[in-house]
């Protein structure tokens, strides 16, 4: 989306680490970020300010994704596995008109 200057300012290790200057579109002001290799992000070096969103999965009545440890529970102990299918078959009682809705909505669209 942005024009900007690409620069490489150093390595970590062997990846490279690059600076990116662009300008604002709404100003005259540039905006600086930097990548960081080591941890997985970029780093805003000036004229920006970092905006932190927070969401958890339970608020926003998302699937959670199931923990190794108790995958590999479900896979060997049956009673937890009978008991977990009861919880899933409930929850999926719970979804099932807001999954109708979402379909009914998707079928008027098309």
């Amino acid at each position: 989306r942005y024009n900007a200057e690409k620069k490489k300012v150093g390595n970590y290790y062997t990846t490279p680490i690059y600076r990116f200057r662009m300008r604002c579109h709404l100003c005259v002001n540039y905006i600086e970020i930097q990548t960081d290799p080591a941890n997985c992000d970029y780093v805003i070096v000036s004229g920006a300010q970092r905006k932190y969103e927070c969401w958890y999965m339970e608020d926003n009545e998302q699937i959670l994704t199931t923990e190794h440890e108790e995958k590999k529970k479900l896979e060997t102990d049956p009673m937890y596995r009978l008991e977990h299918g009861t919880e899933d078959k409930e929850k999926l009682k719970k979804a099932i008109p807001t999954l109708v809705e979402i379909q009914e909505a998707q079928i008027g669209r098309a």
